[in-house]
């Protein structure tokens, strides 16, 4: 009766592990670089590139911009030439390092299957810690990569596939907005006072 749990406590062990060697790609000091393409059903496909650094972002899509300092974020629209100044409280702004401490500490991890190449882990989230409930992963087996995650988030499912990740040295100067780049622009503060 107790070998069946002690396996299922070692796999998830495993996996928790595979995720944590995951995350060192994403979460290095000097930064990260990926092209990305996010997919919800099949209603809205985006497809970008983003470089992340701690707490820092920087994203590019066709649409835009969203540089975030870790304090400030500036999100530009190229069709509207406008850029919102948000700060963490902003709804429409999702803090990924938020989201990689959700992940930490309030998520069971379960190792689905492995093949030749990869690992597929599977993360439950606690209830009531995220509006997301539950993320699959599929995550290279040499490099720790991950080359596909999906979330639910409430009821929906979405879909970021991601390549050419490359670890780099990014100032953190990138990752604020320069004003003397987009002159012409209007600006909205969402910022809370």
């Amino acid at each position: 009766l107790c070998l069946p749990l002690w396996v299922n406590a070692a796999g998830n062990d495993k996996a928790r592990q595979i995720f944590e060697n995951c995350l060192k790609q994403i979460e290095n000091p000097s930064g990260v670089s990926m092209d990305y393409e996010l997919k919800i059903t099949s209603l809205f496909t985006q497809t970008g590139h983003a470089i992340i650094k701690g707490n820092k972002t920087l994203t590019e899509t066709k649409n835009g911009k969203v540089w975030f300092n870790g304090t400030t974020g500036w999100w530009l629209n190229l069709k509207k030439n406008e850029v919102d100044v948000f700060d963490n409280s902003y709804k429409k702004h999702i803090s990924l390092s938020k989201q990689l401490d959700i992940i930490k500490t309030n998520c069971t991890f379960t190792l689905e299957r492995e093949d030749a190449t990869n690992y597929f882990i599977r993360l439950k989230v606690k209830k009531g810690s995220s509006d997301i409930n539950e993320c699959t992963a599929l995550i290279d087996k040499k490099t720790y990569a991950p080359s596909q995650l999906r979330f639910k988030w409430k009821v929906f499912w979405f879909t970021v596939n991601i390549s050419k990740l490359k670890l780099g040295n990014y100032p953190d100067t990138i990752f604020t907005f320069n004003r003397k780049d987009y002159p012409q622009v209007k600006f909205f503060d969402k910022r809370k006072k």
